[in-house]
């Protein structure tokens, strides 16, 4: 009489511990980086109110961002000190800094949850035929460059 196979061969448990490695060995890192990009995202809507403010500055100036760089010229537009001297910090750990002609600097080289890279961003207004102000993405290291979306590479 023939007796019936009951379970699993250890040839066939080999091949499932094998795909599921494979599988995750490609996995975990694409969440990990998924994941900070997340953090980067909000990392980035979280100066809207900076940015509004500075908007606002250079609309009042006639697009002129060189207007709106001290404490003195973007308080009245709610932005705080902690802003402008780069002490600000957000949810993740970033170091938010508002430089010359507006430009707003995220500093993430502080923060292990904004990936191990070190990645500063600065986010550039340009005045845009007297109407808008468009924020362009600039980051300051190419390894960065897979955390946000549209940055260029600052030139060095």
């Amino acid at each position: 009489m023939k007796q019936v196979q009951k379970g699993f061969t250890l040839i066939e448990l080999m091949i499932v511990v094998a795909i599921i490695g494979i599988l995750a060995a490609i996995a975990i890192p694409a969440y990990t980086d998924y994941i900070t990009r997340s953090k980067w995202a909000d990392t980035v809507s979280s100066v809207a109110s900076i940015k509004t403010g500075i908007a606002e500055c250079m609309d009042n100036n006639s697009g002129l961002a060189t207007n709106c760089q001290t404490s003195a010229e973007l308080n009245p537009y709610g932005i705080d000190d902690a802003a402008i001297d780069g002490t600000l910090e957000t949810k993740y750990g970033a170091l938010v800094d508002v430089l010359t002609s507006g430009i707003i600097e995220l500093d993430g080289s502080g923060s292990t949850e904004l990936g191990s890279e070190g990645c500063i961003f600065q986010l550039t207004p340009i005045y845009q035929n007297g109407t808008y102000i468009e924020w362009t993405p600039v980051e300051a290291d190419t390894a960065c460059h897979k955390y946000l979306k549209g940055a260029s590479t600052a030139a060095s």
